[in-house]
């Protein structure tokens, strides 16, 4: 699967250098848009052999069936349902998680992305190599710098998304 990772990773990293080197050598840039085609292109390439282009159209179709279950849930109340406001207006601080997850959250299973104990995720290695590969490429071209017109502002989508993007300054190195 490497080889897709790359390949996919490879556009949207190259895109963003293009980007980069037209305007000059740093350049703000919304990295959510090319996050979310990329890992849609890794999925495509890695289970189907097809590109995420080839299959755009499912996707915009899950991306509608999902608007529409999470507008469900928010209509039924489901006890134990734990996703509260204070998960998602948290301050942003990568900081707290450098001694890993256990730490940050003091022990308690609040936050489990790949869950915990004998129910964890059967994707976790993909997803953990699916992240790893585009922070390596991009960290190889550039140095990042949030930039001002970030506003922190999650969004549940099934799982949590920058509701106004994730906009950073791309510096090439």
């Amino acid at each position: 699967m490497v080889p897709a990772f790359h390949q996919s990773c490879s556009g949207v990293v190259g895109e963003w250098d293009k980007l980069v080197s037209d305007k000059g050598s740093s350049y703000e840039v919304d990295v959510w848009p090319g996050l979310v085609s990329m890992t849609a292109d890794v999925i495509s390439r890695t289970a189907f052999g097809r590109s995420y282009k080839e299959g755009q159209r499912i996707f915009e179709l899950q991306a509608e069936l999902a608007q529409l279950i999470i507008q469900a849930f928010r209509k039924a109340f489901i006890p134990g349902f734990s996703l509260t406001l204070d998960l998602l207006v948290a301050e942003f601080n990568p900081e707290r998680f450098k001694d890993g997850l256990s730490k940050a959250t003091k022990s308690q299973v609040s936050l489990f992305p790949f869950a915990w104990g004998p129910r964890i995720c059967i994707g976790q290695n993909f997803a953990l190599l699916e992240a790893k590969m585009p922070m390596a490429l991009i960290l190889q071209r550039f140095s990042l710098e949030l930039s001002p017109s970030y506003v922190h502002t999650p969004q549940t989508v099934v799982t949590i998304h920058p509701q106004f993007g994730a906009h950073l300054i791309l510096h090439k190195l």
